[in-house]
């Protein structure tokens, strides 16, 4: 079986144009760590709200999803036709599709990176010799296009107070600006929104 041509440069560089409203490649980095379990306290600018929270992986989102869809099932009669076990199956599946969908992504970016192991040379992937389809693979998933956030709170101008959610979801092609809490010695981190404390006119 004939090996695959390498990407087409013109096609390359089309691909390249499209992803050019991919992330700051240092939240991208925070958001790889989320990845792996590091809960680090980030602030963000989006739409004018100010948006603070810890980042998470997608399972806190997906994990939320499956109990919001449990509870609408819970309420569903079973379908007439449907004997106990086939209704059992369909409210599992219905529950943990968001779960499913983690765990098949997560599956697909192990296999790709097994893939870019294979053409590695010394440790380093020349993205430009890749097999096209391997590329193309190979820029969707380093692309994050959300970051999950726990422990939500949201700020917005002209409102007191704040909105606070157990877990939220932010398109990273809204985020203007965002900062982030240095951990402690512990490994804690956490953002304080603003003083109260004012200085007298």
């Amino acid at each position: 079986m004939a090996e695959e041509a390498p990407l087409p440069p013109v096609e390359r560089d089309t691909l390249d144009l499209s992803l050019r409203s991919t992330p700051d490649p240092f939240l991208g980095d925070l958001m790889e760590l989320a990845q792996h379990g590091t809960e680090l306290a980030v602030g963000l600018l989006v739409n004018g709200m100010v948006v603070i929270g810890r980042l998470d992986r997608p399972e806190a989102i997906a994990q939320e999803l499956s109990t919001m869809r449990r509870r609408l099932i819970d309420r569903s009669p079973q379908p007439e036709g449907h004997s106990d076990e086939q209704w059992a199956a369909v409210r599992e599946g219905f529950t943990n599709a968001p779960l499913s969908y983690v765990a098949e992504r997560q599956q697909a970016e192990a296999a790709i990176h097994e893939q870019l192991a294979e053409h590695a040379v010394e440790g380093v992937v020349n993205m430009d010799e890749l097999p096209a389809t391997l590329a193309r693979q190979a820029r969707e998933i380093a692309t994050r296009s959300h970051i999950t956030l726990t422990d939500a709170r949201i700020a917005a101008p002209g409102q007191d107070g704040m909105t606070a959610l157990p877990v939220m979801r932010v398109a990273v092609k809204h985020v203007t600006s965002w900062w982030f809490a240095m951990p402690d010695e512990e490994g804690r981190s956490n953002i304080e929104l603003w003083s109260e404390n004012r200085s007298e006119g």
